[in-house]
């Protein structure tokens, strides 16, 4: 249906523009679009867009290719996890956003990614962009990556309960309890508070920011209410996702694709925003623009998804 590309010589100037959205900074920032310019070129390659009919919606594909050096040292690590199903954490019944990492050995990832960007970089772009990629795991209370993420295993999940909220939540499953009991202490410091949820030990930092709570199978990180609900609610199976309502929410991309990362979102709000504002571009001006607003693509009938759909596949 439509179709866009960018060869590799303009890539890097598109990169410098969206990456600092995506990672909230302003736009204006020119110091850090300059470091994106700098060295997107030595990492990415070409970007590609398309649009396709699918099923019975418009189906998005964007393709961004790596430089095949970082391609070459990455690829050993995207093996997928082996974790059945039983085992993955429950999804709460009223969870905006769901992001589903899946992934053998998310430590080797981790550090995989950081030397191989790095190597294509100067001494101090590696480092800035060591720091980045750390920060992007700070906002969860996770200060030391590479441990966490080797005491845990390869299913993470991140949440947004709420399409207005702030935060987000990370959970996963335990691998080394006692590994992840010591980083969490660490982390909150003396004047932390804990109890206990259920059969979980439950953690907040001396200002009410942060909370964990650990099983014997799971660790949540995140904000002390939405850790303490989800906690809760999991225990007692009160307002976890059925079986049915997750088969509709993964029907067009099963939990069992072969994409290491995968996005369920609701976009309900967004697609309805853009057709407003394509009904108010073309109503005459007396004509105030309205349109009707259904259920969420999170929660309908696969057969009345709404175009452009509710998975994205990275």
């Amino acid at each position: 249906m439509t179709f866009g590309y960018v060869p590799p010589e303009k890539s890097a100037r598109l990169l410098s523009v969206g990456v600092p959205l995506i990672l909230g900074r302003a736009p204006a920032d020119s110091e850090f679009q300059r470091f994106i310019t700098t060295n997107a070129a030595k990492v990415f390659g070409s970007l590609g867009w398309s649009s396709h009919p699918f099923m019975t919606g418009i189906e998005d594909r964007y393709l961004i290719s790596l430089q095949p050096s970082i391609v070459s040292r990455l690829k050993p690590d995207f093996a997928r996890t082996t974790t059945s199903t039983q085992t993955q954490p429950p999804w709460p019944n009223d969870v905006h956003s769901v992001t589903h990492y899946k992934f053998e050995n998310p430590a080797g990832v981790w550090r995989d990614l950081k030397t191989a960007a790095s190597s294509q970089m100067d001494v101090l772009s590696a480092i800035v962009f060591s720091s980045l990629l750390k920060a992007a795991l700070l906002s969860y209370g996770i200060d030391e990556p590479e441990k966490f993420l080797g005491a845990v295993n390869g299913d993470l999940l991140t949440l947004r309960l709420d399409q207005n909220g702030e935060r987000t939540m990370v959970i996963a499953g335990v691998r080394d309890r006692e590994s992840l009991r010591e980083l969490v202490k660490k982390r909150m410091g003396l004047n932390s508070r804990s109890d206990r949820v259920s059969d979980a030990e439950m953690w907040r930092d001396a200002k009410a920011e942060l909370a964990v709570s650990l099983s014997k199978d799971f660790i949540v990180l995140g904000s002390p209410s939405d850790v303490r609900r989800y906690s809760e609610n999991a225990k007692t199976n009160s307002t976890m996702m059925k079986d049915e309502e997750l088969r509709k929410i993964t029907f067009f991309v099963p939990l069992s694709s072969s994409a290491n990362i995968v996005t369920y979102t609701n976009d309900s709000d967004r697609i309805a925003s853009f057709i407003s504002a394509i009904v108010a571009a073309n109503a005459p001006p007396s004509a105030p623009a309205d349109i009707s607003r259904t259920g969420s693509p999170l929660s309908n009938h696969p057969q009345r998804r709404k175009p452009p759909g509710n998975a994205l596949v990275k």
